[in-house]
C-alpha cells in the first residue's frame, strides 16, 4: 500500500491505483483528514475502495468560503482645531462572507453639527489572488460585491462638518438683505464677509440710508444704538449684542443679524446776509449760535439774532453744504420741523424784506386852511418814493401851497418830487406846507377919484409886506398944497397889483 501525504487541506496520492471516487474532509480544528466516516484515511482501500493496484486516483479540491466580520467604528469629527466623539450608541459587527455579495449596515452615528460622510474601511484585499493591505471608502449602506478581503474589514466613520447660511438682515431703507450662503461651517472660524464679496455689501462700509450711520451688526432684532459722549454733533456709538463674526462656530442652524445704524448728527450754522439777498447790499449786524440737529427727530431752527435797519426778518434760507440731498431749503423763524429729513449740515442765511411805511397826507388845521387830502399810499424802505401831487387842492388863505412836510425827513417835498425812502416807522402824516404870500405896496399921493399918482417912498420894507404881517409905513410923507398929511387909507383888495 502507497502511502497518502496530506498537506494543506490538499492530499497528495502517489501511485493510487484508480480515480477517486470518495470526498475527503479536513478538519480544520483537529488537523486531521475523513473519508466516508474513517479517520486518516490509507490510499486505495479507504479512499477509493479499490483492492488491486492497478490506477492511479485523482483528486479535486473541496472549499469551503470563509466568513469574516465587517466592524463599525464612530471615529472623531474634527475642524479648525476642534474634534469631537460620536453620541450614537456602537454599532455591531457585520458578517461577510469571503467572494459574496454584502450590503454594509447604514450607519447610526451621530456628531452634532456634523454630516455623516463615507466609511474609511481598512483589511486584506485580494488582488489577482493576493491579499495585500488597503483603506478604501465607501459610502453609507454601500453594497460590496464580491467581498474581497481575505480578512475583517474594520471601518470607521468620516464625518463633513455642517454649513449654515447667516443672514444679514439691512434694516428698512438700507436694501434688500443679503444671505451668506454656506457662508459657515461648524467649528470653523467666521468673518463677516467684506465688501468686495459679489453682491453683499454687508461690512463695515454698508450703505445704510442716509442721515444714518451704520455702527455694526448685532444679534438683536431691534438694535440699541448708544451714541459716543462728546460736544454734539457726534456720529459714532456703539450697539449692544454686536457680532463680528466668531473663532469657532457653534450654532445648528442658520443666524441671522441685524444691521445697527445712528442716527446723524448735524450742524445749522448762521449767517446774516445783507438788504439784497445777494451779498451785495448792507450786511446784517449781529450773530446767531449754530444749532445741532438729529436726523429723524424734532428739530427747531435757530431764532434770528441779526438785525438790518429799515428791513424785517423774513425767514432762512439754508444751502446743504455736506451730503443729500443738495439745494436749498427755506425755515420759518424759530421753525420747528419734525422730523428733520435733510441728511447734511446746513449753512442758514438771513433773509430780508424792506420795511414799509404807511404815508398819509393833511392839509393841515385851521378855518383859514380848505381842500382835501390826498390819498393815503406805502412807501418802502431803501426804496425810491414819490410824493403825492395837491390832488386835493389843499390851500391856506393869504398863502401858496409848497409841497409836504414829513416827521423824520428833512425839509419840504415838493409834490411829486422822489427821495430814497429812510424812515422805518409803521406810518407817517406828511402836512401840507404853505408860503405866505408877499404883497406889494403902492402909495398914491392922493385918492383915485382925485387923480393920485403913485409916489416915490424911502426904504424898501414899505414896498412890500408878507401876508399876516405888519406893514411898515413910508418914511416920508406926501406934501400938498394947502393940505395938511393925515395918513394912509387902503384901496380895495381889488386895486392892489
Amino acid at each position: 500500500m502507497r502511502k497518502i501525504f496530506l498537506t494543506s487541506g490538499v492530499i497528495l496520492c502517489m501511485a493510487c491505483p484508480a480515480f477517486a471516487t470518495t470526498d475527503i474532509t479536513y478538519n480544520s480544528q483537529s488537523d486531521t483528514y475523513s473519508a466516508e466516516g474513517y479517520d486518516n484515511p490509507t490510499c486505495v482501500a479507504d479512499i477509493t475502495g479499490q483492492t488491486e493496484n492497478n490506477s492511479d486516483a485523482e483528486f479535486d479540491a473541496i472549499w469551503s468560503a470563509i466568513t469574516y466580520q465587517i466592524s463599525y467604528a464612530g471615529g472623531t469629527a474634527s475642524n479648525n482645531g476642534h474634534s469631537h466623539n460620536v453620541t450614537a450608541t456602537t454599532m455591531g459587527n457585520q458578517n461577510a462572507t469571503f467572494d459574496a455579495s454584502v450590503t454594509m449596515t447604514s450607519n447610526t452615528y451621530a456628531v452634532t453639527g456634523y454630516s455623516f460622510n463615507n466609511w474609511s474601511c481598512t483589511g486584506n484585499k485580494v488582488t489577482n489572488g493576493v491579499a495585500a493591505s488597503s483603506t478604501d471608502t465607501y459610502s453609507d449602506g454601500a453594497t460590496i460585491n464580491p467581498y474581497n478581503y481575505a480578512s475583517n474589514l474594520a471601518c470607521t466613520a468620516t464625518w463633513t462638518p455642517d454649513t449654515y447660511n447667516v443672514v444679514y438682515n439691512k434694516g428698512a431703507g438700507a436694501g434688500s438683505n443679503y444671505t451668506h450662503t454656506n457662508g459657515a461651517t461648524y467649528d470653523g472660524a467666521y468673518s463677516i464677509p467684506s465688501s468686495g464679496d459679489a453682491g453683499t455689501g454687508v461690512s463695515g462700509a454698508s450703505t445704510p440710508q442716509p442721515g444714518y450711520t451704520f455702527i455694526g451688526w448685532t444679534t438683536d432684532s431691534s438694535p440699541v444704538v448708544t451714541r459716543s459722549s462728546g460736544t454734539a454733533p457726534v456720529n459714532t456709538g456703539t450697539v449692544a449684542n454686536a457680532w463680528t463674526g466668531t473663532s469657532q462656530w457653534t450654532e445648528t442652524s442658520a443666524k441671522t443679524v441685524y444691521a445697527a445704524y445712528l442716527a446723524n448728527q448735524y450742524t445749522l450754522t448762521y449767517a446774516g446776509g445783507d438788504s439784497h439777498n445777494d451779498g451785495t447790499g448792507t450786511p446784517a449786524a449781529g450773530s446767531t449760535t449754530a444749532t445741532v440737529v438729529t436726523y429723524g427727530s424734532s428739530a427747531t431752527v435757530a431764532t434770528n439774532g441779526f438785525t438790518l435797519n429799515g428791513y424785517g426778518f423774513s425767514g432762512w434760507s439754508c444751502e446743504n453744504t455736506t451730503g443729500t440731498p443738495s439745494g436749498t431749503f427755506t425755515y420759518n423763524n424759530g421753525q420747528t420741523v419734525n422730523p428733520w429729513d435733510v441728511a447734511g449740515n446746513l449753512l442758514c442765511t438771513a433773509q430780508w424784506t424792506a420795511g414799509t411805511t404807511a404815508v398819509a397826507y393833511s392839509c393841515g388845521t385851521g378855518n383859514d386852511i380848505s381842500g382835501t387830502e390826498p390819498t393815503s399810499d406805502t412807501a418802502t424802505f431803501d426804496s425810491s418814493y414819490q410824493f403825492a401831487a395837491n390832488t386835493g387842492s389843499c390851500a391856506k388863505t393869504g398863502h401858496t401851497f409848497a409841497g409836504w412836510s414829513c416827521p423824520g425827513i428833512n425839509g419840504t417835498q415838493a409834490a411829486e418830487s422822489s427821495i430814497t425812502w429812510a424812515l422805518t416807522g409803521a406810518s407817517v402824516t406828511c402836512t401840507a406846507v404853505y408860503n405866505a404870500n408877499t404883497i406889494n405896496l403902492t402909495w398914491y399921493n392922493d385918492t383915485a377919484a382925485n387923480n393920485g399918482t403913485a409916489i416915490n417912498v424911502a426904504g424898501t420894507d414899505a414896498a412890500s409886506c408878507t401876508y399876516g404881517d405888519t406893514i411898515d409905513l413910508p418914511e416920508n410923507n406926501p406934501e400938498k398944497t394947502g393940505y395938511t398929511f393925515q395918513g394912509w387909507t387902503v384901496r380895495s383888495a381889488q386895486q392892489n397889483p
